[in-house]
């Protein structure tokens, strides 16, 4: 349940994709150096959750549309954390 929560979901993108060494520059292509790597596991896993909060919105604290906006902040550059290779 706590995964279902706002601070919960952040500290899982922060615990599991950030600081875990996700290549977020390689696999989301922002660099045409690197099209060979391109692979939004991500995004793919960003698009699980959203659907799994589309079927059963009550078991979430937060929205299809928090899991959309922080999907456009990996492409946006809003944020460091998705803008470069996580180390």
């Amino acid at each position: 349940p706590h995964y279902r929560t706002i601070e919960g979901f952040l500290t899982l993108m922060q615990k599991e994709w950030c600081s875990f060494g996700h290549k977020f520059e390689d696999r989301l292509g922002t660099r045409r150096s690197h099209h060979k790597e391109v692979s939004p596991v991500c995004l793919q896993f960003l698009d699980c959750v959203w659907q799994l909060q589309r079927q059963f919105p009550t078991a979430f604290e937060y929205s299809g549309q928090f899991v959309t906006f922080i999907s456009q902040c990996m492409y946006s550059g809003l944020f460091l954390n998705f803008r470069r290779n996580s180390e």
